[in-house]
């Protein structure tokens, strides 16, 4: 007999990052749903997956809730959108895995 360990213990315990993005964004990155954004929040939002396609899996965005399926989001001027051209907006804070081959993580 094979012992396995649970798919929802080992991603309890794999690396993460949170990274504080528009909540606009939320459709296209956690359903692959581009409809709701405007030709330049797209642009901005495929020059983000393109500068973190090699150290996160961008698949695995995730946006934490309460227990009611309540999302928090919060008016911020600085934010890790930034530098892709994203202005102060409406954030919530989305918490992604890290690639194993990212140098951004070490062990």
């Amino acid at each position: 007999m094979t012992n396995t360990i649970p798919q929802a213990f080992i991603r309890k315990y794999e690396p993460t990052c949170k990274l504080h993005l528009p909540d606009f964004w939320a459709s296209a990155l956690i359903n692959g749903d581009y409809s709701g954004l405007t030709q330049e929040e797209e642009w901005s939002l495929k020059r983000f997956i393109e500068y973190w396609k090699e150290d996160i899996y961008i698949s695995s965005a995730d946006i934490p809730s309460d227990e009611n399926a309540c999302i928090e989001s919060h008016f911020m001027k600085f934010h890790d959108a930034e530098r892709f051209g994203i202005l102060a907006c409406n954030c919530c804070e989305y918490i992604f895995t890290y690639k194993p081959t990212s140098s951004l993580f070490t062990s």
